[in-house]
């Protein structure tokens, strides 16, 4: 993982422990877990450098398919904790997994209660961005056409909420249940 030091200007590689995902291209990667878009901008760079990550950035990126090395779609999501302590992981998800593609568009956007709150901090502008929206993508790669055949029109939203809080808690050092 690299990451451009605001301060310097200055491309320097992270260490990150756990489970990263395969070499990849033509895969989906969204920001998750801090402020939602529209949140106040602003920068954690060092005061006088130009601005790199706003704060709306999050604290954690989630991957999800592309195409591997061997030209097979890719299905599998994968989570960088960025805070602190850097941290990949797995996602394992249950139920009716989407088909494997790439080249879909994701974004990130705040977790939604199907419960009515009247706490005004659960409002869509200051909740989280936990929630990934993946739709459509292509699969099905034909080497001697060089392009995909199938197309997709679906679409998911992937609840990251307990995984990014299990990842919060490794970055602690706390244990975490697999």
């Amino acid at each position: 993982v690299w990451m451009l030091d605001g301060s310097s200007g200055a491309w320097v590689e992270v260490r990150a422990s756990g489970v990263a995902p395969s070499p990849r291209s033509f895969h989906s990667c969204v920001a998750v877990g801090g402020a939602p878009a529209g949140a106040a901008a602003g920068t954690e760079a060092a005061p006088g450098s130009a601005p790199i990550f706003p704060k709306s950035f999050g604290v954690a990126a989630a991957v999800f398919g592309g195409l591997d090395a061997a030209s097979r779609h890719l299905n599998d999501l994968h989570v960088l904790h960025a805070a602190g302590v850097w941290v990949w992981a797995r996602v394992r998800t249950a139920g009716l997994p989407l088909a494997p593609r790439g080249s879909m568009v994701a974004s990130s956007a705040p977790a939604i209660s199907s419960e009515p709150s009247s706490d005004s901090s659960s409002d869509s502008s200051s909740r989280s961005s936990s929630l990934v929206l993946v739709f459509g993508g292509s699969s099905d790669w034909e080497d001697s056409s060089g392009g995909a055949t199938r197309l997709h029109s679906d679409g998911a939203a992937l609840d990251l909420s307990p995984c990014l809080a299990a990842l919060a808690r490794a970055a602690k050092g706390e244990p975490v249940a697999a």
